[in-house]
């Protein structure tokens, strides 16, 4: 997706400086280049914007006060015809400080740590929104319990139940088919391996012709259905062999 952009800055020739070196630019989007930081201000609250173009000098309110006021910015870079700033627009958590005049490899060069910034941005987010998915809830007689991934070692069909054994030892029985739990749970973590069982395949410990047995010591029979599934999508993908 391209990098949404805003320019502020009270002169309208490096606005429009600016804005061509955006629109030359093929990960830019120009969402708005403004003459004032209180225009441009519902734009980026709206959560318009992943980059800011400011100036720090200008009539209405300094740059650098002005991000500094955001609860949480954008990324930023200052574009200013005073190096003598430098610090604090770093201090204010700028990407990069681009002094006036400068040739367009610089800009490029800036641009290409707003991308890698970003970029980072987006896989820690991916990574707190992947932890924070990391659960399931069942029934319990009354009681609605969350279960994380990890907190769980095997399912177990029985009859009209599922027995969800954790890495705690406890035992816990819910009305459910493990259909049902296949169906929602992650391939990645949890794994058919007969018809009665379903294992988290983090706490495999070693596989047989027929058995499974976890990290705890418990063996999981092995169906003939599962076999040739588990050994391609789990155990040769994974097998490092002699050369």
């Amino acid at each position: 997706m391209p990098i949404r952009t805003i320019i502020i800055d009270d002169s309208p020739d490096w606005r429009d400086v600016l804005s061509r070196f955006v629109k030359f630019t093929p990960i830019l989007q120009l969402v708005g280049a403004f003459e004032s930081a209180f225009t441009a201000y519902p734009h980026i609250t709206a959560g318009e914007v992943d980059l800011i173009l400011i100036d720090i000098e200008m009539p209405d309110i300094n740059g650098i006060k002005f991000i500094q006021s955001l609860d949480n910015p954008p990324i930023v870079v200052f574009v200013t015809s005073h190096p003598q700033f430098a610090v604090a627009g770093f201090d204010a958590a700028a990407t990069d400080y681009l002094v006036k005049p400068f040739e367009v490899d610089r800009f490029l060069k800036c641009i290409e740590r707003v991308r890698i910034r970003l970029e980072a941005y987006k896989a820690l987010k991916a990574g707190h929104q992947d932890q924070e998915d990391d659960y399931f809830f069942i029934k319990v007689n009354q009681n609605t319990v969350k279960l994380r991934y990890n907190d769980v070692l095997y399912l177990k069909s029985m009859e009209n139940y599922v027995q969800v054994q954790t890495t705690s030892g406890e035992s816990m029985l819910t009305v459910s088919g493990l259909n049902s739990f296949e169906k929602r749970l992650p391939p990645s973590v949890f794994v058919r391996c007969h018809r009665s069982y379903l294992v988290n395949i983090r706490f495999l410990s070693t596989i047989n012709n027929n058995t499974l047995t976890l990290k705890q010591g418990q063996e999981i029979p092995i169906g003939e259905r599962y076999y040739d599934k588990i050994h391609r999508d789990y155990v040769h993908k994974k097998m490092i062999r002699r050369d």
